[in-house]
């Protein structure tokens, strides 16, 4: 079925500049298949095309959507929640807030998170979303319901579910089962995956050895919390005798198709390991800031490593 978006100002992308073209957008079940331009002089005011899927922008601006690179839809609905505990630390701040949520979540709240990550993300022009999950407790399924609320409202996603060992053994296999299932039996041309993780100082050496596998077998990347906070370098250094980029490194999970979220308390040297790997660093500034955690050192990162927002 085709539409058409009339007497538009519409943001042509060529190469590295945007070229504004006044005219008609043409879309065939939902793609754009043409651009036809007219002439502003001639474009009359909103009101005019009663024809049936026409729609009159009257001269207002298209521009391409947005893309959330760093999504945590399962938080959607925390605003405002009453915290019991101190938040006076990073891990404070984990263990008696997201911690506790994730725990509590069950398919109903998946479900309306999903919903009112879909209504925010579509009122601020975001129509794509790489989403890194928790549930632990709700674990089977859940980015299935989530791709669900997504394609219900004509979005777009890559998702994931954050493997961790913080919660035993048993939950721990449930999260890397349910990011391979959906690999298998979930992605389509709209709703891909990768493969979450926790920060590194939850998830131990076997299981990033399991998942290591299954994510250079498939051809996958892997989406990630990396020295968001310092005690990301020091638990894991504590604990493992490594820190967290290179038990990366050495479990072979690196590659040009990763996402390594925050990456705030790294050296000028492993911002170069990063560079070699060919992954991509999202930014978090707003929740950086939420958590207190600090903010990026950008003069220390390489050019050539990708930024995403």
């Amino acid at each position: 079925m085709k539409t058409i978006i009339s007497n538009a100002w519409i943001c042509s992308i060529k190469g590295n500049s945007v070229q504004p073209v006044f005219g008609n957008l043409i879309l065939d079940n939902g793609k754009i298949v043409e651009i036809e331009k007219t002439k502003f002089e001639e474009f009359q005011k909103s009101g005019n095309d009663k024809e049936k899927n026409v729609y009159d922008a009257a001269g207002r601006v298209i521009t391409i959507p947005n893309v959330n690179f760093h999504e945590h839809i399962y938080s959607r609905l925390s605003k405002g929640l009453q915290i019991n505990g101190d938040t006076d630390s990073f891990y404070n701040i984990l263990n008696n807030l997201w911690w506790k949520l994730d725990r509590s979540l069950d398919r109903q709240m998946v479900e309306a998170s999903a919903q009112m990550a879909s209504a925010e993300s579509i009122k601020n022009g975001v129509t794509y979303l790489f989403d890194h999950h928790s549930s632990p407790d709700f674990a089977e399924g859940s980015l299935e319901r989530i791709a669900g609320v997504l394609k219900k409202n004509k979005l777009r996603g890559v998702l994931c579910f954050e493997t961790t060992d913080r919660n035993g053994t048993a939950l721990s296999q449930k999260g890397m089962d349910e990011n391979i299932n959906f690999n298998r039996h979930g992605v389509d041309e709209n709703i891909k995956n990768m493969f979450g993780f926790h920060a590194s100082f939850t998830v131990d050496d076997s299981t990033f050895k399991k998942a290591a596998d299954f994510v250079n077998g498939n051809d996958i990347g892997i989406h990630i919390h990396l020295c968001e906070a310092e005690a990301d370098r020091e638990i894991s250094k504590s604990r493992f005798g490594k820190l967290p980029l290179q038990r990366l490194i050495d479990n072979n999970l690196l590659n040009s198709k990763s996402i390594l979220s925050h990456s705030i308390h790294l050296t000028a040297k492993e911002y170069k390991k990063i560079e070699s790997s060919g992954s991509a660093i999202a930014i978090n500034p707003e929740s950086n800031l939420n958590n207190a955690v600090g903010i990026n050192n950008f003069k220390l990162i390489p050019d050539s490593v990708p930024l995403l927002c």
